[in-house]
């Protein structure tokens, strides 16, 4: 599953609330919010899609988190995608004029919104400026370059016209905007909403294009039925995970962030481990399964080990040699020739020695729970 960020540069582009600059410490607060994001999605998603409306500044953001060799590692584990953005949707200021364009479409045509090299060479001469060398400068070109996409311009002007529609059907009204006689009466501040529910639709149009879900999505059950919602919604994984930490009394992870116990460093590290890799595997299969809903009836079925291999003939015959065998089995060999292989000297049968050795390596989603429990009790440097 790959997620699609686009808090993180809106944020950086614009650090203001009304043109006004946030007070020094919510302005800190709030970058701290985007680490604790940005850690969130990277341990529970496969990859995180960035979006970069310009010069990229996320970069810049990662780099002062854990230098050169934190973004080297996360383009390494393949963890990041960058997703061009020329299109905008825009509200017009109008002061009583008898027309229809409130809302308008468009793209960029500036190369800096439309060449990852282009975005990419002023993000990097930026951080040349604040000491990178040039020789780390041209590796990170050569290694980005081929992670941008760029969805259909055309998106943007058929969220508009959709946007439209469904405000002439008088559904917007859902949302509070009012159905007006004409499309003049409609003030400036109204205009504004509309623009943004349009911005909204282009942003979950180009998700949908990727097959990416979206991390906070608005209102969408003018379009989509909640079923299909919900599948698009990372930010329902989020709150997936948190019902299990609640539940095993370890707080979230967002919480660890904010409280200094994780940061994006650390989790670069987690997340390539074994036990992060499955436990994202088996998420993704409930989250896309849709008889598995109830997530925490699922988490708690796998850990009580409900319709797993021990509840077989084999592997109840397995449980009575005691698990300290497979234990010490799995001390001594998962670091050399491999324990499926190992067990198959023991005498177990190919499968068993199989599904014993994945159940050993982390399978069971608790584990990276349990991680997630040690890490709640050390601090980050």
């Amino acid at each position: 599953m790959t997620v699609f960020n686009s808090e993180t540069a809106s944020f950086l582009i614009n650090p203001a609330v009304n043109g006004q600059p946030l007070p020094r410490h919510i302005h800190e607060y709030r970058i701290k919010e985007l680490e604790a994001n940005m850690v969130e999605q990277l341990l529970l998603f496969g990859k995180v899609a960035l979006q970069v409306p310009g010069k990229n500044l996320t970069l810049a953001f990662i780099i002062e988190r854990g230098g050169i060799r934190l973004l080297d590692e996360l383009v390494a584990q393949d963890a990041l995608e960058f997703v061009m953005w020329p299109v905008f949707i825009m509200s017009m200021v109008r002061e009583g004029a008898d027309d229809r364009e409130v809302i308008v479409s468009g793209y960029h045509n500036d190369d800096i919104y439309n060449d990852p090299e282009k975005s990419l060479s002023l993000s990097i001469a930026d951080l040349t400026q604040n000491g990178l060398s040039e020789r780390k400068a041209k590796h990170l070109l050569r290694k980005l370059r081929d992670q941008y996409v760029m969805p259909n311009i055309d998106l943007a002007k058929k969220s508009k016209e959709l946007t439209e529609e469904l405000y002439e059907q008088g559904r917007l009204q859902k949302l509070g905007i009012p159905l007006k006689q004409s499309w003049s009466d409609v003030t400036n501040s109204e205009a504004a909403q509309i623009a943004l529910f349009a911005s909204n639709i282009l942003e979950t149009a180009a998700i949908t294009e990727f097959d990416y879900l979206g991390w906070k999505m608005p209102v969408h059950e003018l379009i989509y039925r909640d079923s299909v919602r919900e599948i698009l919604v990372g930010g329902k994984v989020s709150e997936d995970v948190q019902r299990i930490l609640t539940v095993e009394k370890i707080p979230d992870i967002k919480s660890l962030v904010l409280g200094g116990h994780l940061n994006l460093e650390k989790a670069s590290i987690l997340r390539k481990t074994s036990i992060a890799e499955e436990f994202r595997d088996w998420l993704q299969n409930v989250e896309r399964n849709p008889d598995n809903r109830d997530i925490l009836k699922r988490y708690i079925d796998t850990v009580a080990g409900k319709d797993n291999f021990f509840q077989t003939p084999q592997g109840k015959i397995m449980k009575t040699m005691g698990m300290s065998f497979l234990g010490a089995a799995a001390g001594k060999y998962l670091g050399d020739a491999g324990l499926a292989g190992t067990l198959l000297g023991f005498g177990f049968g190919l499968f068993d020695a199989f599904i014993v050795a994945n159940l050993l390596r982390g399978k069971n989603p608790r584990y990276f729970i349990e991680k997630l429990d040690s890490v709640s009790k050390s601090k980050t440097p």
